[in-house]
C-alpha cells in the first residue's frame, strides 16, 4: 500500500539505497530491511547483516535493535559476547526490549552466570520504561522471593511465568 502513490517496492528500494549512500541512517535501516525481507530486491541476509552492523557501530539505536533482534532470533550469526554487548548497548539507551531480554538472560543464566539480583534490576528498569512483560516477571520474582525478599504487596495477583520462547520474542 503506497501512501499517496501506487505501491512500488522496487522504487522504494531504489530510494532507500540512494538515502543510505548519502549517509542517512534511516535509509540504511530501511535498505537493510528490504534485503532481509526481499522487498524490492533479492533477499540477501548477509547484506542486511552488514548494514545492520554498520548502523549499530555508528551508534544508531535502530541498527542496534535490529542487529540484536536478529541475533536473538538466530537470523544473524553472532557470538555470545556480541549478543551481550549489543544487548547492553541497547539497554543503556533505555530500550525496555533489551532491558527485558537482559532480565531473562540473568534470571535463566543464558549467556551469563545466573544472577537473580541483576535480573530484578533489568526487569525493574524495563518496567519503569513501560514494559508490561517486565512487570509480570518482576511481580513473579517478588511473589517467589527470587533475587528479592518475598513481598506479596509488590506482586500482581495474576503473575504468570512465561515460557522462554514467548519471552525472547519481540
Amino acid at each position: 500500500m503506497g501512501l499517496g502513490v501506487e505501491a512500488d517496492t522496487e522504487k522504494a528500494f531504489s530510494l532507500f539505497k540512494q538515502a543510505a549512500e548519502l549517509g542517512d541512517g534511516n535509509g540504511r535501516l530501511y535498505l537493510a530491511m528490504c534485503y532481509r525481507t526481499g522487498s524490492g530486491v533479492q533477499e540477501d541476509h548477509k547484506e542486511a547483516d552488514k548494514l545492520f552492523r554498520k548502523a549499530a557501530e555508528n551508534g544508531d539505536c535502530g541498527g542496534q535493535f535490529r542487529l540484536a533482534h536478529s541475533c536473538f532470533a538466530g537470523q544473524t550469526p553472532c557470538d555470545n559476547e556480541e549478543t551481550l554487548r549489543l544487548s547492553r548497548m541497547m539497554a543503556n539507551t533505555g530500550s525496555s526490549y533489551a532491558q527485558f531480554n537482559l532480565g531473562v538472560m540473568y534470571r535463566e543464566g543464558i549467556l551469563v552466570h545466573q544472577d537473580l539480583k541483576e535480573a530484578v534490576r533489568f526487569f525493574r528498569m524495563a518496567a519503569e520504561g513501560g514494559s508490561n512483560r517486565s512487570r509480570v516477571q518482576l511481580g513473579e520474582m517478588f511473589k517467589q522471593g527470587s533475587g528479592v525478599a518475598s513481598d506479596m504487596g509488590e506482586a500482581p495477583s495474576s503473575s504468570v511465568r512465561l515460557p522462554m520462547r514467548a519471552i525472547l520474542r519481540v
